[in-house]
Formats: C-alpha cells, sequence, structure tokens
C-alpha cells in the first residue's frame, strides 16, 4: 500500500496446502534491492524458485550493464515475463512494490498467468484478499502518512486472518521509503 513517500507491504505468515496448516512462519517477502521487493502468494515452491530465478537474471543484468540503480518497472515487467512463460505450470500471484530515482515510488500486481498490474494505490494478493478489498478501497486514500497506512495494513491482515482460514499466523509488515535525499513524486 502507497503512503506519502513509499509503500508498506504486509503478509501473513502461514502458508496452507488445502485445510493443513503446512508452516505457521512462513516468509512471503523477497527482498530485491535496497529500495524494491515482492511479495509472493500462491505455491510456495514456485514463488521461491522464481524469486531465485530474478535475483540470479538480476545479477546477470547487473554484471554486464553498468546501470546501478535497478527499476521497479524492470523488476515487475520481468517478474511478468517469467510467470506468463511458465502459466500452465506455475501457481504464483506477486506483487511488485519499491522506488527508484525514474518513476518513484510504484505497486505492481503480477496474478496468475503473468499479467503486470500497475497501481496508484494498492495491490492485494492470496487467498484472504477477496476478503479486504472493500476495507482497502474505503481506508486508503491519498497522503496518507508511513504510521497510517503500516496500521491500515496490519488491520488489513487482521481482517483477513479473521475470515480466511488459509491466512494466520504473524503479520510482517515492510517499509521502503524514498531516500532522504530524494523527491518524492
Amino acid at each position: 500500500m502507497r503512503y506519502q513517500g513509499g509503500v508498506v507491504l504486509g503478509a501473513d505468515s502461514r502458508t496452507s496446502s488445502g485445510g493443513y496448516v503446512a508452516n505457521k512462519v512462513a516468509r512471503k517477502f523477497q527482498k530485491v534491492s535496497e529500495h524494491i521487493a515482492i511479495m509472493r502468494s500462491g505455491s510456495a515452491a514456485d514463488t521461491q524458485a522464481l524469486a531465485e530465478e530474478l535475483l540470479l537474471r538480476l545479477e546477470e543484468i547487473q554484471s554486464s550493464d553498468e546501470v546501478h540503480q535497478v527499476r521497479v518497472r524492470a523488476v515487475a515487467t520481468l517478474l511478468s515475463t517469467m510467470c506468463y512463460q511458465d502459466k500452465g505450470s506455475v501457481s504464483a500471484s506477486l506483487i511488485c512494490a519499491g522506488w527508484d530515482p525514474v518513476e518513484g515510488v510504484q505497486v505492481y500486481s503480477i496474478p496468475s498467468g503473468g499479467a503486470l498490474m500497475p497501481s496508484s494505490s494498492f495491490a492485494l494478493s492470496g487467498s484472504g484478499a477477496a476478503y479486504i478489498y472493500g476495507f482497502c478501497e474505503s481506508t486508503w486514500r491519498s497522503g496518507l502518512t508511513q504510521a497510517e497506512c503500516q496500521s491500515v495494513v496490519l488491520k488489513a491482515l487482521a481482517l483477513a486472518s479473521a475470515q480466511d482460514n488459509s491466512s494466520g499466523g504473524e503479520p510482517v509488515t515492510l517499509s521502503i521509503g524514498i531516500p532522504a535525499n530524494q523527491d518524492s513524486d
């Protein structure tokens, strides 16, 4: 979810397989760079493999190019392409968010199948998302502070966990803000 000056990412920590809770403390975030992160939902094995492949591809790109700052849109597009190429065999829904000096704060949703969907406010993914769309739409507003955004994200996670048996565990958040020496978008 975007706030004035950055994004707050939030996820529960439960990984389930049908009605069985396979892991109560799963890590669903992957930092790609200092200012970019992805969130994973779907098959844990598929999303972890995608994240590892993404990091390898980014290493190759960075070592062969003189560009030092990875752009959020480039990471999201690469993930989208990877998901689309394997759409018949990969169960993954991802969110890519962060900041870069060219386009500022950005949030992208990459649903199963690989579409790339930019958002000016927030993106939701996972089985609990259906339960909190209305809450997020009615609560998000332009100009949220980081603290307000953090509060909304934690409340959304609590609501999703209360309604969805596959969601739960500990809520985890990650804030990515614009560096102090940069202007906000």
